[in-house]
């Protein structure tokens, strides 16, 4: 059995990695203006972003006040989510450019049994919940 997410629509997703790390910036500085500060950009540039986020999720990420900017309850939701996309973004990297693959050139770790078996225990593990 082959497990595969079922992605509705392959040419339009409702975020980019980039508006997850503004998400993040934005909930580590508590508010808009350090958040933008913090990543060089103009403040309406961030609040714009956030705001195209918030419309394509149909759902407001933060509560904005004078000084901070909070999470609402979905937005704790999604920030679970945007540590996890983050995370393994990060993880990726580490470990595609780390030295010890680089040795291993001549090897196909994951050639078609390979796969096969990943996807029959990712959807055996599935199945259990």
């Amino acid at each position: 059995m082959l497990f595969f997410v079922q992605v509705p629509n392959h040419d339009k997703f409702p975020f980019t990695l980039n508006q997850l790390l503004l998400i993040y910036a934005i909930a580590s500085a508590g508010n808009f203006k350090y958040a933008a500060k913090k990543l060089f950009i103009a403040q309406s540039t961030l609040s714009t972003q956030i705001k195209n986020l918030e419309t394509e999720l149909n759902s407001s990420l933060f509560y904005r006040k004078r000084m901070r900017s909070n999470l609402t309850y979905n937005g704790q939701i999604f920030m679970r989510y945007v540590f996890r996309i983050l995370a393994l973004c990060y993880e990726g990297e580490y470990v595609i450019s780390s030295s010890s693959l680089k040795k291993k050139t001549n090897s196909n770790c994951f050639n078609s049994d390979n796969w096969n078996t990943y996807y029959t225990s990712i959807g055996a593990e599935f199945s259990n919940i």
